[in-house]
Formats: C-alpha cells, sequence, structure tokens
C-alpha cells in the first residue's frame, strides 16, 4: 500500500492533525498493512513482528501460528494483534506529535462498525475515540494524558480457549499470569489475601 501526504495538509494550522507523518511512522504505518495482509493466509513466518519489538505482540504471533487452524482462537487472536499494532501506530504518531494516517482512521472506523455488529463498542472505539482528541490537539499542548490513556489500552481475551488443568502426557508447559480487577478494592493491607470466587458477583473475599 503507498502512504502518501494527505492533500489537505494546511502548513499554517497548529493542530497536530495537519502536522504530516514522519518516515518513521510511514513504515510503521506500512508495516500495519502488510501484517494484515499476512493474517489472511499466513502459511509462513512474519518478520514484520520484530520491528515492533513488543513483547506481548509477539507472544500474541506465536500463539496465533499454535491456533491458527481453529478458526474461532485464530479469528481472537487476528483481533488482538489488528487492535495490538493499531495501538503502537497511534503511539507512535503520538509521541512524534503528527497526525495519524487517514487510512489508519479509516481501520479504526471499519473495525469499529464490525464490532458493534456482534458487541457493544469497547477497545476500537476507545482508541478510534483517543485519535479524534489528540486530532484537535495543537503542537504545544501536553500529550502525556492522552499517551498514557493509548497505552493503557489493551483487547480482552474473551473467547480464547485456555485449559487449566495439567495434560496427562509429557506436553511443553507454559506459565502464565492473571489479572483481575475490581474497582471496588482500592487498597489491600498488609497480610489481606484475594480468593477469587468463580461464579460470584464480587468475583472475590479478602481475609486476614
Amino acid at each position: 500500500m503507498c502512504i502518501t501526504q494527505e492533500l489537505n495538509y494546511n502548513e499554517n494550522s497548529k493542530k497536530v492533525k495537519d502536522v504530516p507523518i514522519n518516515e518513521d511512522v510511514r513504515e510503521y504505518t506500512k508495516s500495519f498493512f502488510r501484517v494484515k495482509k499476512w493474517l489472511q493466509n499466513p502459511v509462513q513466518d512474519c518478520h514484520e513482528f520484530g520491528r515492533w519489538q513488543d513483547e506481548e505482540l509477539n507472544e500474541m504471533s506465536t500463539e496465533f501460528m499454535k491456533c491458527k487452524d481453529s478458526s474461532e482462537n485464530a479469528k481472537v487472536y487476528k483481533q488482538r494483534i489488528v487492535f495490538q499494532i493499531l495501538k503502537l501506530v497511534i503511539l507512535k504518531c503520538i509521541t512524534c506529535k503528527c497526525s495519524v494516517h487517514k487510512n489508519i482512521i479509516e481501520e479504526l472506523e471499519q473495525a469499529k462498525l464490525e464490532e458493534c455488529k456482534e458487541t457493544p463498542p469497547s477497545e476500537i472505539k476507545a482508541l478510534h475515540d483517543i485519535v479524534t482528541r489528540y486530532h484537535e490537539l495543537t503542537e504545544e499542548d501536553d500529550i502525556q494524558r492522552l499517551l498514557h490513556e493509548c497505552d493503557q489500552l489493551c483487547i480482552s481475551q474473551e473467547g480464547v480457549c485456555v485449559s487449566l488443568v495439567e495434560p496427562n502426557d509429557h506436553s511443553k508447559k507454559k506459565q502464565f499470569r492473571i489479572y483481575f480487577f475490581n474497582p471496588d478494592i482500592t487498597k489491600l493491607e498488609s497480610g489481606s489475601a484475594v480468593v477469587i470466587c468463580f461464579g460470584t458477583n464480587k468475583g472475590h473475599s479478602l481475609y486476614k
């Protein structure tokens, strides 16, 4: 895909939406579309992931290759990979204080529409909202809040099948961590423990 400067660029504008993308952002944008194309037919390993130097993205691509023949799990990992790279492209734009290319914005809008067909808008909508607010900033405005907000976005893993039962064979085992968030817990006192109770409304209980 050819990523060119948008024709409506206004040199007199102070808003970041009118600041042209630099060469680094251009290459990151091209890389996104190369990965997206590869996801449609992943017959070989994709070397694009090394460009991003993102551990989470590398893990996603590894897991995707393991389950690519499982349509449901593969679909979930495709969505997560696309979301993660979109987020990384936008983070790069915010860091460089340049516009987000119109092709990336179109991807966000399309993904948001597809997401709305099945589930309520969530992470994609939040990402699109960040870009909208970012484009209204000027080059002199503080970007740290938006940068942090974007960096904290994480797509859910609903739909990925994870077995918590130890296999009887000698297959390779993998350690992983599960994070739970509950807004009612603001501080844990020393000596307290959190017990996860699956199937309850709160999902936790505390004791000393």
